[in-house]
């Protein structure tokens, strides 16, 4: 198993994949302060470890969805 992250290649595709649930037809923030979201679109991809993915994002800011967008993926 392996961690979500920028060097990973499946990245943008958790990227775009992450915006569209985070974010509705709006452009409205989904987020309800936790990692939810976050969590239902690392599972949809094979192999890779959502409890390490996860604790990787909060050592970079990512502390709920929408700062994972934010913080991490907008500054990748």
């Amino acid at each position: 198993m392996t961690i979500m992250d920028k060097n990973h290649p499946l990245w943008e595709e958790f990227c775009e994949r992450l915006e569209f649930a985070v974010f509705n037809h709006r452009g409205e923030s989904m987020c309800d302060h936790n990692t939810e979201i976050t969590k239902y679109v690392l599972n949809q991809f094979d192999g890779i470890d959502t409890k390490a993915s996860l604790e990787n994002f909060i050592n970079l800011g990512g502390f709920c969805d929408c700062e994972i967008v934010y913080t991490i993926i907008d500054e990748a």
